[in-house]
C-alpha cells in the first residue's frame, strides 16, 4: 500500500464488503493495513450512509435500518472508527445520503459531516462532490456526507 501512496498524491478506496453474506474480516484486515501503511497520498474512502449518525445514534442502529443492510452498514462504520483513530495518514470518508440512486445529475449538492446532509443524492451528485473533494481538500481526517439539493 506504501508504494502505491509514494507514485499518487491521492487514492480513492470505492470497494464495498460482500454483499455475498461472507464474512467481512477479510475486508476488515485490509483497512487495517491500509491505516497502519503510513500510506503519504492523501485517503478518500467510499462509504456508506449506515455509520452516519442522527442525534447520536448511528442509522445502522436505528429502528427500521433495512435488514439487508445491516452486515455492510456495520462493517463500514468499523472501517470509519478505524480512521478515526489513527494518526499519520491523511484521509477521508465520504458518506452518500440514505437514499442513492442513478437519477440526474441537479449540479449541486450539500456536504454534511457526521451526519446525513439530506435524504437523498443522484450518483452523478455524489461522485461530483468526491471530485470536488480530491480537487480542493476540505474534510481532511474526517467524515463528509453528500446530499443533492432539490
Amino acid at each position: 500500500y506504501r508504494d502505491l501512496g509514494k507514485n499518487n498524491d491521492v487514492i480513492v478506496i470505492a470497494v464495498p464488503p460482500s454483499r455475498t453474506g461472507g464474512d467481512h474480516q477479510e475486508y476488515l484486515d485490509a483497512f487495517e493495513q491500509i491505516t497502519e501503511a503510513l500510506i503519504p497520498a492523501r485517503l478518500v474512502v467510499v462509504g456508506g450512509a449506515g455509520a452516519t449518525e442522527v442525534n447520536g445514534v448511528r442509522l445502522v442502529d436505528t429502528p427500521g435500518f433495512p435488514e439487508e443492510y445491516k452486515a455492510e452498514a456495520t462493517t463500514g462504520a468499523e472501517v470509519y472508527d478505524m480512521f478515526t483513530s489513527v494518526s499519520g495518514i491523511t484521509w477521508t470518508v465520504v458518506a452518500p445520503a440514505p437514499v442513492i440512486t442513478p437519477a440526474r445529475r441537479t449540479g449541486s449538492y450539500t456536504l454534511g459531516t457526521d451526519s446525513p446532509a439530506g435524504d437523498f443524492v443522484s450518483s452523478q451528485d455524489f461522485a461530483v462532490a468526491i471530485l470536488d473533494e480530491i480537487e480542493t481538500p476540505v474534510h481532511a481526517n474526517r467524515r463528509m456526507s453528500v446530499a443533492s439539493e432539490k
